[in-house]
């Protein structure tokens, strides 16, 4: 029995091992696309919308500096239990403004995987918002959104 019990963590550990070593192929895509549209609050310069939920669960934080103001970067999209996503570099933006700002928004990112391996991946997106008026101003709402990731 003494050596069984061993064997048997030995069998369990070399399971865990293969289970983990299961991961994105180089050259595969996600695609995660928005659930409903998302009130985003006060209208804002740089773009901003949190807990904004994904089609493959958890939620995303969406900053994005689309005139590209903050230093020469457009900042980054952070993920909490979306995948293998964490946080990401928003690379480019450009966007369709209307009267009250913009009323879509593409972007480039790039990231490293948060499960250990540290891989990495690109990506595209493309956000639509509509503003609505208040007694002080506009709110912004995330309509719908794509995001493309190649690992």
């Amino acid at each position: 029995m003494r050596r069984f019990v061993p064997a048997v963590f030995l069998a369990l550990s070399l399971l865990a091992v293969s289970a983990k070593a299961q991961d994105e192929t180089q050259g595969s895509q996600s695609v995660i696309t928005s659930v409903a549209p998302r009130g985003c609050g006060v209208a804002s310069v740089p773009f901003y919308c949190i807990n904004v939920p994904t089609s493959i669960g958890g939620t995303c934080w969406f900053d994005i500096y689309y005139q590209g103001n903050d230093g020469g970067k457009y900042g980054f999209i952070a993920c909490n239990g979306v995948a293998d996503l964490g946080r990401m570099t928003i690379d480019s933006a450009q966007y369709a403004m209307g009267p009250y700002g913009p009323t879509e928004i593409d972007i480039t990112f790039h990231g490293t995987t948060n499960d250990g391996d540290n891989d990495t991946f690109t990506g595209s997106g493309k956000l639509f918002i509509t503003y609505y008026r208040f007694s002080r101003g506009y709110t912004q709402t995330l309509d719908h959104y794509t995001l493309t990731i190649t690992y």
